[in-house]
């Protein structure tokens, strides 16, 4: 929270005492109970406010995990291993027998 600029805590403090200075003993005492009970607001507003800061973001919304496209299916993959590459060598070689058979035939 910002400050206004014409706020200034210490010439505050010293009207206070003065003002203070001026009451009578019955008026002071009342003075200073206002005081200390103001000023415990203010010290357990500053430690919710510390503890607020400390607590961060407690129930953050995740983002989306953005994940890569694979331009290519598994055939342009590097690592193809030999069990692989038969079994698409077998199903090329049927499909061209597959082909010439279907060409005899008619």
């Amino acid at each position: 929270m910002l400050v206004p600029h014409s706020f200034c805590s210490s010439s505050a403090a010293v009207q206070l005492i003065e003002a203070r200075d001026a009451l009578g003993l019955e008026a002071q005492s009342r003075l200073d109970n206002t005081f200390f009970q103001a000023a415990t607001i203010m010290l357990q507003a500053a430690q919710h406010n510390d503890t607020l800061a400390q607590l961060g973001n407690p129930n953050p919304v995740h983002k989306k995990d953005w994940r890569k496209r694979k331009a290519h299916g598994p055939a342009d993959a590097a690592g193809l291993d030999l069990a692989e590459i038969a079994r698409r060598a077998l199903l090329a070689e049927e499909k061209t027998k597959g082909a010439a058979n279907r060409a005899a035939n008619c």
